[in-house]
């Protein structure tokens, strides 16, 4: 090694070639510095000082990326002093970020489904792995895209120019599709874990939670008073709005995964508390609203709304004991209730592990919470921003299912009018009610209607460095709060790649990548300081500026600012 340079970088020893970087010195041993404007190959640009680090002698903050190293530097890259100046930079470049992590559609679902993915994939008519990415957070779509109160829909942007996207519409589609298959889906489960789970309460939440906890190789035992499993969806909802045979179809989805259902069977008459405990590694108490003499001497503590749990983990006073659904809290919201089930298997999973927790009155501390990235948020839009979510979207209105009319009750007053209320329509003939019904889309209308989504969430959410290091940092969006955020636009010229420029850090990256390879015109910065912006020179359209570099440029990005338009599993943005 010609000219080599001795250091310590976090107490360790290293040696390098002279005019190495302290980012590349970190690196020969293996210790992370996080970056976002630096790329190997590229000049140094310096522009977003998230890969700060501390000179321990003289306590200067330095960017690791472009410091050259010296003999005898010490160097530290996870002090306080560190730490602070990174969530710093990051709080900096978050202050004028303008775009959402996520829809507000998922934001809304108590599941936290990714709705936007959904659509996507029916868009693109691959129903099979639309079906997938709906069972990774709801054990029972297509009773859901019967009896959901859609507030994913409630807050649709799409609704600001006519009307919102059918969503629920959308999953019934998908899912009522895989339900006629010879073979419907049939989520992967994993290896054995030796662990059994009694869950006690066969409605929603414990439908979902033996769902998820059969899905993470767990034996499950649902027990119930009733002779068939269901619940409220069985004996709580009438038959015209939720068939039978849809509920039983998708109950036959879970038994496939090898649940054990013992029916007729009361807690506190049929089967004890008590004895579960022994039986069993983990016990979860779905059972409807509860009566406080039931559980009396358990030792779980309740209150006038039901079981008293850990709202981050659903784990009761009493360790190996869960509840969640109506026994915690009443409400009519099946949606709510099958969120609370897949909860539940996670805090049980964690539980199970070698780790385990405690729960919230027993000893060793708070349970985990359960994992929720950084979202950064773009609020109430401004005038003339629905214009620029639109660009994507068809232009046509609500596509309206198929339908059908079935007799209702009497009409006390013989009239002719129509009355629509959200999904339904009354028409009132002579003195007969006729209601109609909706029997689900076709695959032509469910393709359409996906097609007039606006596509608001960010198309990069697993690779964007901003957001992961906003998270790991624990970084405040709202700390540097401008006067008035920028607008939010959308570029969508090119045939492969959308360009948000709100969401552009300045890196420079996709300048110089565009440069580099010769591009006719590239890309550039135009104005100066805060309204600095990258754009093709001359008012060029971004199919003009990256005719050749719009993969690499893709990849390099970031942030969401360089995406690929269709968001899809196995593309190049994630």
């Amino acid at each position: 090694m010609k000219n080599p340079i001795r250091l310590k970088i976090d107490n360790r020893s290293v040696t390098v070639p002279e005019g190495s970087t302290i980012l590349t010195a970190a690196a020969e041993l293996s210790i992370p510095i996080p970056t976002l404007c630096y790329l190997d190959g590229h000049e140094h640009f310096t522009s977003c000082m998230i890969c700060a680090v501390e000179e321990t002698k003289s306590g200067r903050l330095l960017p690791a990326c472009s410091q050259a190293v010296s003999e005898g530097l010490q160097i530290e890259t996870a002090s306080e002093k560190v730490k602070a100046a990174r969530k710093d930079a990051l709080d900096f470049l978050l202050s004028e970020h303008v775009g959402d992590c996520e829809a507000p559609c998922r934001r809304a679902c108590p599941a936290h489904m990714d709705i936007p993915l959904m659509i996507r994939l029916i868009k693109e008519k691959r129903f099979a792995d639309a079906i997938e990415v709906i069972k990774r957070d709801i054990a029972l779509p297509a009773v859901l895209g019967r009896i959901c109160p859609a507030p994913c829909e409630k807050v649709c942007r799409r609704k600001a120019s006519d009307d919102p996207v059918s969503i629920c519409y959308l999953k019934r589609f998908a899912s009522d599709l895989d339900l006629t298959r010879d073979v419907p889906y049939r989520p992967e489960v994993k290896e054995k874990s030796g662990k059994k789970i009694a869950v006690v309460g066969a409605g929603p939440a414990g439908l979902a939670a033996a769902f998820y906890l059969l899905r993470e190789g767990h034996e499950c035992t649902v027990y119930d008073r009733n002779a068939r499993p269901g619940g409220m969806l069985r004996y709580g909802i009438t038959r015209e709005n939720l068939p039978g045979s849809v509920l039983d179809a998708e109950i036959e989805q879970i038994s496939r995964l090898g649940v054990e259902f013992r029916l007729e069977q009361a807690l506190g008459s049929d089967v004890q508390l008590e004895e579960l405990k022994k039986q069993y590694d983990a016990v979860v108490l779905t059972i409807g609203k509860v009566e406080p003499p039931l559980l009396e001497n358990s030792g779980i503590e309740l209150s006038s709304r039901g079981i008293v749990i850990n709202k981050s983990t659903f784990a009761t006073s009493v360790p190996g004991v869960f509840a969640g659904g109506n026994a915690a809290a009443e409400s009519r919201l099946a949606i709510r209730a099958l969120a609370h089930g897949k909860g539940i298997a996670y805090s049980v999973s964690s539980y199970l592990s070698s780790e385990g927790f405690s729960g919230p009155s027993s000893a060793g501390g708070a349970a985990p919470s359960l994992p929720r990235p950084f979202d950064s948020r773009l609020g109430k839009l401004r005038s003339g921003e629905i214009e620029e979510f639109s660009k994507e979207a068809a232009a046509y209105g609500r596509v309206v299912p198929r339908s059908g009319f079935s007799k209702d009750a009497q009409h006390p007053q013989p009239v002719n009018v129509i009355r629509k209320s959200g999904k339904k329509e009354t028409f009132v003939l002579s003195t007969k009610v006729y209601e109609e019904y909706r029997k689900g889309y076709s695959e032509a209308e469910a393709v359409k209607e996906a097609a007039r989504c606006f596509l608001c969430d960010c198309r990069k959410p697993d690779s964007c460095k901003l957001r992961r290091y906003a998270e790991e940092y624990g970084a405040d969006q709202g700390r540097f709060k401008l006067t008035e955020r920028r607008k939010f636009e959308r570029f969508v010229q090119h045939e492969l790649v959308i360009y948000e420029p709100g969401k552009c850090i300045k890196c420079g990256l996709c300048v110089q990548i565009s440069k580099k390879a010769g591009e006719d015109f590239g890309l550039t910065f135009v104005n100066r300081g805060f309204e600095a912006r990258v754009e093709a020179p001359f008012k060029e359209p971004l199919s003009r500026g990256l005719q050749k570099t719009a993969w690499e440029c893709v990849a390099a990005c970031p942030t969401g600012a360089l995406a690929f338009r269709e968001k899809l599993e196995g593309n190049k943005n994630d």
